[in-house]
């Protein structure tokens, strides 16, 4: 498996779609930073976010509502189509299966998936601590947060990867999902309803609260939580689909294998 996670990230380091996707969310998290505490107007300055923890944290509540799930989706999606799609044989490792690579992708998209989650509170913190130098931190209170990050990303990419057996098109699945997020009303209800019980922010918003209590100072920007489950019925769950997630792409995988042969 060592191995196999080797190979794995040398394919993505060198790839240009997952590092314009990773330092598109990193310029996007910085301007909204810089913009929201030194180049909007007066009135609209968010003067809490120059207590460098509170920054730390508005940046990973703006990953997670904003970038967070449009990220995941498009990663699982890319990590699937250079590969299986694409048909790279060079990609391969000899004599190891669909199945133990798509483990070796899934492995490998938890860990980016973490250290984007990391680093969408670090590098809000960075920019807030060398502006304003007013040093706050609650170590446990960060992790915590990038934790429930995490775990909702990851069943973004999961689903992202389910997602590449059904749009062939790279572009066309970015317009549709970014419509999606961003652009809801187009699309009937019940639409939006499935589409928002995908994701891990519908089971696992109730983990957020203490991050909501502590940017409640924040000037014209309302925190809204769903509260759709108690915590421990969410997660609950969001790790059952997890599970079902992994499971459908593995039967996708091995069911292509078949046919294939």
């Amino acid at each position: 498996m060592i191995k196999l996670l080797k190979a794995e990230y040398l394919k993505q380091r060198h790839d240009r779609t997952i590092l314009g996707l990773c330092l598109g969310v990193l310029l996007i998290l910085s301007f909204m930073m810089i913009w929201s505490t030194c180049l909007a107007d007066y009135k609209s300055q968010q003067v809490l976010l120059e207590e460098s923890g509170k920054a730390g944290l508005y940046g990973l509540f703006f990953y997670i509502t904003v970038l967070r799930r449009l990220f995941g989706l498009l990663y699982g999606y890319h990590v699937i189509d250079i590969e299986f799609i694409n048909n790279r044989q060079d990609f391969f490792i000899k004599n190891t299966g669909r199945i133990k690579i798509i483990m070796g992708k899934i492995i490998l998209g938890m860990l980016v998936l973490f250290v984007m989650s990391f680093l969408s509170f670090i590098l809000p913190f960075i920019i807030s601590l060398l502006i304003f130098h007013q040093f706050s931190l609650d170590i446990a209170l960060a992790f915590h947060q990038m934790i429930v990050t995490w775990l909702m990303a990851i069943g973004s990419m999961l689903l992202g990867m389910l997602l590449r057996f059904i749009f062939n098109e790279f572009l066309l699945f970015t317009i549709i999902i970014s419509m999606l997020e961003f652009f809801s009303s187009f699309f009937p209800h019940q639409i939006i309803d499935i589409w928002t019980r995908c994701d891990g922010f519908f089971y696992l918003s109730q983990a957020l609260v203490p991050l909501k209590n502590q940017l409640k100072g924040l000037r014209h920007y309302q925190i809204y939580l769903p509260h759709s489950f108690h915590l421990l019925n969410g997660f609950i769950i969001w790790m059952g689909i997890l599970v079902l997630l992994i499971i459908m792409n593995m039967y996708i995988i091995k069911r292509k294998d078949l046919t294939n042969e």
